[in-house]
């Protein structure tokens, strides 16, 4: 696969996952870290940034103009209820972007704070541009484990085994949070 066509994957998997897809674009970050390197898992996780921003802002002006309907869409998103998106509402109004960025390493879906930050009627720019950098730590984190991951279990299985692994590695990832999640 092409690097535009990766690229642009990455955009679209950004922004649906920060609008109602469940999948985090992580998944195809750690892919590309172990296919094609660092380097360019690097790029897919800027990508993937911008991506969530502007996924974050179409449910931001959504949750703007119908704050109830987008709480709904949001609570209706696998491993999401609305006890969730209001504790998210609440952490937001009462932490900000600081919160958003805990979430992002809490487990807690970056969707709910865009609806939060919509409802509440934070600064569009603001909330615009910060999305990406509160987005991207997480994402890095993503590449440098994996690429961790992948240089030690390259010493005992082929590029096939470390992405069967790692395929592995998320199913389980996802086994484990949807069942400890609501619904």
């Amino acid at each position: 696969m092409g690097a535009s066509v990766i690229f642009g994957l990455a955009l679209l998997w950004g922004y649906a996952e920060a609008t109602l897809f469940f999948l985090v674009p992580d998944i195809l970050i750690s892919i590309v870290a172990i296919r094609s390197g660092w380097r360019r898992a690097v790029v897919c996780a800027i990508i993937a940034a911008l991506g969530a921003a502007l996924g974050g802002l179409t449910l931001y002006v959504w949750a703007v103009a119908a704050p109830d309907a987008a709480r709904a869409a949001v609570a209706a998103v696998p491993a999401i209820d609305m006890a969730m998106v209001e504790r998210g509402d609440r952490s937001f109004a009462d932490g900000g972007y600081g919160a958003m960025l805990r979430g992002a390493f809490a487990g807690v879906p970056y969707k709910i704070y865009a609806v939060a930050a919509g409802a509440q009627q934070r600064p569009w720019l603001q909330f615009l541009l910060l999305s990406p950098l509160i987005r991207l730590p997480r994402f890095l984190l993503t590449v440098l484990l994996t690429t961790i991951g992948d240089r030690l279990a390259a010493r005992w299985l082929a590029t096939r085994g470390r992405l069967g692994a790692l395929i592995g590695f998320w199913t389980i990832l996802y086994a484990v949070y949807f069942s400890t999640m609501p619904k």
